[in-house]
């Protein structure tokens, strides 16, 4: 998944195979199909293309469209990207690691990728984002005036939709659905330790049929998280020369030093200090 932090511009970039002579990038904001860029010209280079993606103002997930003119013709990628409110990890963090400050061995977009995917493991085993991310939940809906959206440290709303179930002459059951205003929003309480959204009126009971769309995660970046971050990636991206699957090292004076393995003894990661912020944050949130 590509990030790219609000109120920053961001490089885009594609990697290609083959020469590309032209091509043009649309991004569109996914929680109401606005447009953001329309086919605007991109920048081929030896081995990508590239974009400069103006800085964006609000947390958001988006669709980025490439089209590409090859010499055989014309290519089309389609991948996602989210408008994030901070990083788990800075790229200048990993960086004072050796040998990860080699700017010619290790670029800044495998970096970033790296980072991009711990932090989505993290989320995994937590429960809860690093980044202050968007999402959207299809919910069965609680018949209360408490709605729990199934993620971790959720921050605000920013479009909400419910249906309610009834019967026809047919005794057929039917939905009618109902978009909430902008006051019906203002009015919904956020309570972030519990995951869950009060309402003043109930949220119709039912089967997937509220659907809210909002923000949710940490919105600043944690100095231990950071440091886990950091070095999760320089496990992933710098070859060792232990073995994957080995328990314990000899080392000269004689002694005998035991090595943490992911997925051994409980250890979901290899890094002491991963396996310490998953366990920290998964007690917290509980939704892993």
């Amino acid at each position: 998944m590509r990030r790219v932090v609000k109120g920053a511009p961001a490089l885009l970039s594609l990697p290609t195979e083959v020469k590309v002579s032209a091509g043009t990038v649309t991004i569109t904001r996914d929680r109401d199909r606005v447009v953001l860029v329309n086919a605007a010209s991109v920048t081929p280079e030896a081995n990508e293309v590239t974009y400069q993606f103006a800085a964006q103002s609000s947390i958001a997930n988006l669709t980025v469209v490439w089209t590409l003119t090859r010499a055989d013709g014309t290519q089309t990628v389609t991948e996602k990207c989210q408008v994030v409110a901070t990083r788990a990890c800075r790229i200048s963090q990993v960086r004072r690691l050796r040998p990860l400050d080699d700017v010619n061995r290790y670029s800044d977009a495998l970096i970033d990728a790296a980072i991009a995917l711990v932090e989505d493991e993290l989320e995994s085993a937590t429960g809860v984002s690093f980044c202050g991310r968007e999402f959207t939940a299809v919910l069965d809906g609680s018949g209360t005036r408490d709605q729990y959206v199934q993620v971790g440290r959720p921050q605000t709303v920013t479009a909400a939709s419910t249906s309610s179930t009834a019967l026809n002459a047919s005794e057929l059951s039917v939905y009618t659905s109902s978009t909430l205003t902008a006051q019906e929003i203002a009015d919904l309480i956020v309570d972030e330790r519990a995951g869950t959204i009060y309402r003043p009126v109930i949220w119709p009971s039912g089967r997937k049929n509220v659907t809210i769309t909002g923000t949710c995660g940490f919105t600043e970046s944690i100095g231990m998280v950071s440091t886990a971050v950091a070095k999760q990636v320089r496990y992933m991206l710098v070859d060792s020369p232990t073995q994957d699957r080995a328990l314990s090292v000899s080392t000269e004076d004689g002694s005998t030093q035991n090595l943490i393995v992911a997925g051994v003894r409980g250890n979901r990661f290899a890094i002491p200090e991963m396996n310490a912020i998953a366990e920290t944050y998964r007690s917290q949130f509980g939704i892993a």
